[in-house]
């Protein structure tokens, strides 16, 4: 009798709704390749998971190797793909009123939708006379990304 049980293929069962009302039941290939894309989907966020995972400790293992110049490449021997480390900063403008205070009509042309390269040389500039005034006036947060390019 386990042989026969072992013969007897089960074929998933899958309910279509329309609506969120029961339409029908799914028929055998379409059962099949529903519950194939669901295991699929599960096993790709899985993966997306521990990509993570190894991206952070990636991140974190090429920082406390002391190397602070970014983009750093990372390439295996086999020349399989590139791991790449990089840096990247967002900037916004955290008081625009006191900013145009303090650079007047001026500052129209120092910024678009984000700030742009220019106010942030002023901000970054020691010896701008607005420096100090200027940085007050913005928000600046770095970021670090990894990104992993795979030859196929």
């Amino acid at each position: 009798m386990t042989a026969q049980v072992a013969e007897i293929r089960h074929e998933p069962l899958v309910e279509i709704f329309v609506d969120g009302r029961l339409h029908s039941v799914a028929g055998e290939r379409l059962g099949h390749v529903v519950c194939e894309a669901i295991r699929l989907k599960r096993q790709i966020k899985e993966a997306e998971a521990r990509l993570k995972d190894l991206l952070d400790e990636i991140q974190a293992r090429v920082g406390h190797m002391g190397i602070e110049v970014r983009p750093v490449s990372l390439v295996p021997m086999d020349d399989s793909g590139r791991v790449i480390v990089k840096r990247s900063e967002s900037v916004s403008i955290t008081n625009l009123t006191y900013l145009y205070e303090i650079l007047g009509a001026a500052l129209l042309d120092l910024i678009s939708a984000r700030p742009k390269k220019e106010l942030l040389a002023v901000a970054r500039d020691g010896d701008h006379p607005l420096s100090k005034q200027v940085r007050a006036g913005l928000a600046v947060e770095e970021k670090e990304s990894v990104t992993v390019k795979v030859k196929v």
